[in-house]
């Protein structure tokens, strides 16, 4: 091999190589590479965002200075086809790093505080949900149902059909590449949410405007107890012992505010009951994109209820020449459904679900404060000290673990 001695040009681009790192397909973008090796603040191995993403959009490969004499080596075997590479700067050399490596396992801390934020957010808007219900109390729980699921399906469509087509191409993509294991489970759980989120729609409506604000908050206070346990025992969630005493601790809540009466205890349980199955179910569709995924649930929706329409007291045609219905439904759709929901679904793809299900408490303890002092229901002591409890195991199963010896 001839020599060839180094030109300071040829120094100076092996310098700015080992300096930092370099994403391909986001000019201009540096990082150093601590920053790179904390997603999701720098690049991420190809399938560990989600399909669609507007931050991202299709993988990129990484660019990597090589350490001081330190050898290339592969990672290991067990990567995914096509695997991702990370190429040296200046030697394009390719290693391959699995998915479960060190690199992308922990998001950095201001990742885990956006998707607290997200879930906050999404049930304090949800708490104001009785106010834009009762301005429909005069229709039928199916009208109001129909109109919602309409409404938000066709500004769905809008939303993804101009501006996110490049998305919907991917999860095409991604779920013909998918195993027909995959498909098949991708599938089933697209339509049981879809189905669970209908029917949480339908009860809720009916509970907040044909019985109490009170008993559709309550069944928002059993609904994260649920969540919580499914998380335990379908996605093998880890609980501390503190957890487990909040959740004692609201359960026992619970169960004061539910003496008195059953039917409004039935009612709030079973929509406690579908709201906690399909968190669990999307939490498991965490890969795929979401909006996409409720665009679809929303079809399927629309797809069962046009036909039963009478058997639910709607009726298309009056609705479509009813003025403030329209306006309301719209309301619903934007401020009360897609906007919430994308928010709680985008925090379940790091949060674990005992999070978001204990987080879900500001939506009934909101709801609480509204039935009270908006809507002038009747309150006893027994359901005050009940919501302080609750309020209370918030905090508790919320505390960092340095702040509670033992647990």
């Amino acid at each position: 091999m001839r020599y060839r001695p180094q030109t300071a040009a040829r120094r100076a681009g092996r310098a700015r190589a080992g300096s930092g790192a370099h994403c391909a397909g986001h000019p201009g973008w540096q990082k150093t590479t601590s920053q790179l090796l904390r997603p999701p603040g720098g690049c991420r191995a190809a399938g560990t965002e989600p399909p669609g993403s507007d931050r991202w959009g299709p993988a990129a490969a990484c660019h990597l200075p090589r350490p001081a004499n330190q050898s290339i080596a592969a990672y290991g075997k067990g990567t995914t086809d096509p695997p991702h590479p990370l190429q040296v700067g200046g030697s394009h050399q390719t290693i391959q790093v699995p998915l479960g490596s060190a690199l992308f396992s922990h998001p950095p801390l201001a990742s885990v505080t956006r998707y607290h934020s997200a879930a906050l957010l999404a049930f304090l808007i949800w708490g104001f949900f009785p106010i834009p219900l009762k301005a429909l109390a005069g229709y039928s729980s199916g009208q109001i149902l129909l109109f919602r699921v309409l409404v938000s399906l066709g500004l769905l469509l809008i939303i993804n059909l101009l501006l996110r087509r490049t998305a919907m191409r991917i999860l095409v993509q991604q779920y013909r590449q998918a195993t027909q294991a995959e498909q098949r489970r991708v599938l089933l759980l697209t339509v049981g949410g879809g189905l669970l989120l209908v029917g949480n729609w339908l009860l809720f409506i009916y509970t907040i405007n044909q019985v109490s604000v009170q008993a559709g908050s309550f069944a928002y206070l059993i609904c994260p107890i649920i969540t919580a346990l499914l998380g335990f025992v379908v996605l093998q969630e880890r609980l501390h012992l503190r957890q487990w005493l909040a959740i004692g601790l609201s359960a026992g809540s619970c169960a004061l505010l539910g003496i008195g009466d059953l039917h409004a205890l039935g009612l709030s349980v079973v929509v406690a009951l579908t709201y906690a199955f399909y968190l669990i179910s999307q939490r498991l569709l965490r890969d795929y994109d979401k909006l996409l995924l409720l665009q679809i649930q929303l079809l399927l929706a629309a797809v069962v209820l046009l036909p039963i329409a009478h058997s639910l007291h709607a009726d298309l045609n009056a609705g479509f020449h009813d003025r403030h219905l329209l306006q309301m439904a719209g309301v619903l759709s934007i401020c009360f459904t897609i906007i919430p929901l994308f928010l709680n679904l985008y925090a379940l793809n790091a949060l674990p679900s005992g999070t978001v299900g204990i987080l879900m408490y500001l939506n009934p303890l909101v709801s609480f404060v509204l039935a009270f002092l908006y809507f002038h229901e009747a309150a006893t002591l027994t359901q005050a000290v009940a919501y302080v409890a609750i309020l209370a195991s918030v905090v508790l199963y919320n505390l960092p673990e340095k702040q509670v010896a033992g647990c």
